[in-house]
């Protein structure tokens, strides 16, 4: 049975040169690779012969082969596109928004990455990844692909420091072939993982994800809710229009608040939003279009995509 297929690169083997050598990318991306794919397939028909028998003494075994092939199969999916001959510098937008948020700046994350790449002992990975659990951006290490692995991370960054990756060219200076890295990041396919993460994170305010996926300071984080409960005022960040102050209206039922601006939800022809919590009651309802609650500023702002958000909300 064939179910995970090699992928081609996106760029030549030597593209990546000087940073890494065309031989290593040929050796790792059709040898390394190319064997989790095998090892990851013939594992899956294993398992399905033991279904077939009723055997199941060698599950084990089988078990941690299928972890370890298709965790290297899905990592060097990763890795290929995390690198570009056109990559490096730093990241902007959403992704250095928080970026600075969670580490304090990019040099930060960068040193923190940098030391946890170049001491994994053995065969490993270093991983800036983003955690649905505490909504937020982590660096952490893996042992070979999938030891010490926290399950409610998503891997936007990784880089392969298995000695495979850099041997034959930078021999025992791993640390050296680690910050060589940086200078061919691909920040363009990792900040599309950043928000594609987001997007699909356990959101506490799903509706206004899914109207606007391509914002994540607008609620596809999940942390713009008022950490005390409630409704109230307070600031909202906002890379792209700056810090917004505003009122927002509650749930009913969850205490949850609608924060982050511009919200398509807000501006919709829905005067009573729904809240994203198990029951889904209605919010507290809203002013129809075109009107305002009496001794309101009449003023608006302009969201993204030219959106008006009346700013009684």
């Amino acid at each position: 049975m064939t179910v995970y297929v090699l992928p081609e690169l996106n760029y030549d083997y030597a593209a990546l040169e000087p940073v890494i050598s065309g031989e290593i990318m040929e050796l790792h991306h059709d040898k390394h690779h190319a064997a989790y794919v095998t090892g990851a397939n013939t594992t899956l028909d294993k398992l399905a012969a033991a279904r077939d028998a009723d055997d199941f003494s060698g599950i084990v075994g089988l078990e941690k082969t299928l972890a370890f092939n298709l965790a290297g199969h899905a990592l060097h999916i990763v890795f290929w596109r995390n690198l570009s001959p056109d990559g490096g510098d730093r990241p902007d937008g959403e992704l250095a928004a928080a970026i600075d948020e969670f580490f304090g700046s990019f040099e930060k994350m960068k040193a923190q990455m940098t030391a946890a790449a170049s001491t994994v002992q053995g065969s490993g990975w270093g991983v800036l990844a983003f955690d649905h659990v505490g909504q937020r951006l982590l660096v952490h290490q893996l042992y070979d692909h999938h030891a010490n692995l926290s399950i409610s991370t998503t891997p936007l960054l990784v880089f392969d420091v298995w000695e495979h990756a850099f041997y034959l060219q930078y021999k025992n200076a791993k640390p050296d072939y680690v910050q060589n890295l940086w200078k061919i990041v691909n920040w363009a396919d990792v900040n599309e993982r950043f928000l594609t993460a987001g997007a699909a994170a356990d959101c506490t305010y799903p509706a206004l994800r899914r109207n606007n996926p391509g914002n994540p300071w607008c609620c596809s984080l999940g942390r713009r809710k008022n950490p005390a409960g409630g409704g109230g005022e307070m600031t909202v960040p906002q890379p792209a229009h700056g810090p917004v102050p505003i009122s927002y209206p509650t749930c009913a039922h969850c205490s949850h608040t609608w924060h982050g601006l511009p919200c398509p939800v807000l501006t919709s022809t829905k005067t009573t939003p729904t809240c994203a919590c198990p029951t889904s009651l209605p919010m507290m309802a809203l002013p129809p279009p075109g009107t305002v609650s009496p001794g309101a500023d009449t003023s608006a702002r302009t969201g993204a995509g030219g959106l008006r958000v009346p700013s009684t909300m």
